[in-house]
């Protein structure tokens, strides 16, 4: 439910935070959520036949671990010098 509920906060703070016009936020938003939706098929065939279960959890986890925490320091750094 969570995953479905920010996909409906994303749209409203790319268009009242962000400035954004509503049809750039939500189309933004939909390739978001098609992206996420092929990214997991992609994630199980690596997993399936080349990776196995293990390395493909240790390299999708660090690789969202990077993306999180660069998102949160620009963040961070955004609210620095408002």
């Amino acid at each position: 439910m969570a995953y479905f509920g920010l996909s409906v906060n994303m749209v409203a703070f790319m268009f009242y935070v962000m400035h954004r016009p509503f049809e750039s936020s939500s189309n933004a938003v939909n390739n978001f959520l098609g992206i996420s939706q092929a990214s997991s098929v992609l994630g199980g065939f690596l997993a399936d036949a080349y990776l196995g279960r293990y390395w493909t959890i240790a390299i999708f986890t660090t690789m969202y671990l990077v993306v999180s925490s660069t998102v949160l320091f620009s963040v961070f750094c955004l609210f620095i010098y408002l």
